[in-house]
């Protein structure tokens, strides 16, 4: 059975307006772009577990759909609806493929450190003629078939964390405690999503002074978090320059596929780039 890394409801704001349902996707790796049915697209079979399967859908995705649909209605959301809404953008910044493949490079250079540290360990011992040479040389053997081992497949115990999407009271607060600006889309623009569809920059985090978290709400509708204005929500007007840069750190994340109702030839231009260009956002007061 497979499991939808991306919402179907999530998807389902970015649909072919004539088509109910379908959606453009773009595969990065073939660099083709195909109509698709939004049941069959961002999933892979055995993705997460039954029970992470169901946590998502009623205590993440649930009530968070109905915080973001309040927001689409320009209607502001109590303490209690915009921590669930901030608990549902964190967990679409770290269910998806990218997040895992990065997860687990990390996991597998933690484990080639200590495997180097280990090794040196027993080889300076050898190498010193220290007392049990031969108990030495079979620790190392043993740390040979052990690194032969988890150079095809991680530990099971790692593999399972791996595949539940993180979370931390800590992150959840600095998305809630953020400035949430709704971005509308310009009348000849609109937002894009893909398979990672939220967005922020690695380097300051979160909850820092210089972060920013970007999500896609629809495609009309668009939200940034930034920490430079004291946190509440600002229903901004539409500006082209917005709309674009949106688009652009939301397609810099793709790690395979693209999501659009319609199939522009910028999403490819963008998708493609090995280092798109994307810039923090200058707040113009009003």
């Amino acid at each position: 059975m497979g499991k939808h890394y991306v919402p179907q409801a999530h998807l389902k704001r970015f649909q072919i307006a004539e088509e109910p349902g379908m959606i453009w996707m773009y595969d990065k790796q073939t660099d083709n772009f195909t109509k698709a049915a939004i049941s069959k697209v961002a999933q892979q079979a055995d993705f997460y577990s039954p029970d992470v399967e169901e946590s998502l859908a009623q205590v993440v995705e649930k009530p968070g759909n109905k915080g973001l649909a309040k927001l689409l209605n320009r209607e502001e959301l109590d303490n209690k609806e915009r921590t669930e809404v901030s608990f549902y953008l964190l967990n679409m910044a770290s269910r998806g493929p990218r997040y895992r493949a990065i997860i687990e490079r990390i996991a597998q250079e933690q484990l080639d450190e200590v495997d180097k540290e280990t090794r040196k360990t027993i080889e300076d011992w050898i190498s010193e003629g220290g007392p049990d040479l031969e108990l030495a040389k079979a620790r190392l053997a043993e740390l040979d078939a052990v690194r032969e081992k988890f150079s095809k497949n991680l530990p099971q115990q790692l593999v399972d964390q791996i595949r539940t999407p993180f979370w931390s009271e800590r992150t959840v607060e600095c998305i809630h405690n953020m400035a949430w600006h709704i971005l509308p889309a310009t009348p000849d623009q609109h937002f894009v999503t893909s398979d990672t569809p939220a967005h922020f920059f690695e380097g300051p985090g979160l909850c820092t002074k210089q972060s920013e978290f970007t999500f896609p709400i629809s495609k009309d509708f668009a939200l940034v978090g930034e920490h430079q204005r004291s946190w509440g929500t600002t229903f901004e007007t539409p500006q082209l320059r917005l709309v674009k840069e949106v688009n652009r750190r939301v397609l810099s994340y793709v790690q395979r596929f693209a999501f659009s109702p319609h199939p522009h030839d910028w999403i490819r231009t963008v998708v493609q780039k090995k280092k798109p260009t994307v810039r923090q956002i200058v707040w113009i007061s009003r």
